[in-house]
């Protein structure tokens, strides 16, 4: 069984990359993995963030995300 994963920029993007893994595993530390690191790009170019602020943006972030399995036929 295969996963794909699809990863918009924003809410606004027409064509978000594509992702497809072998394993649900492997799927699931991508999306953790790409989230923790565009949180932490908004983060070094801010100058101060409360942790109210980091629960929005992990939020925002992991709706930009979705996760589907695809059937083997």
């Amino acid at each position: 069984m295969k996963y794909k994963v699809v990863a918009a920029i924003d809410s606004m993007d027409t064509n978000p990359d594509v992702y497809i893994f072998d394993d649900h595993d492997e799927a699931g530390d991508f999306i953790y993995e790409e989230v923790h690191r565009r949180l932490l790009n908004q983060i070094d170019s801010s100058d101060s963030i409360t942790e109210e602020e980091l629960d929005h943006m992990r939020e925002v972030e992991m709706s930009l995300f979705t996760f589907s399995r695809i059937d083997d036929d």
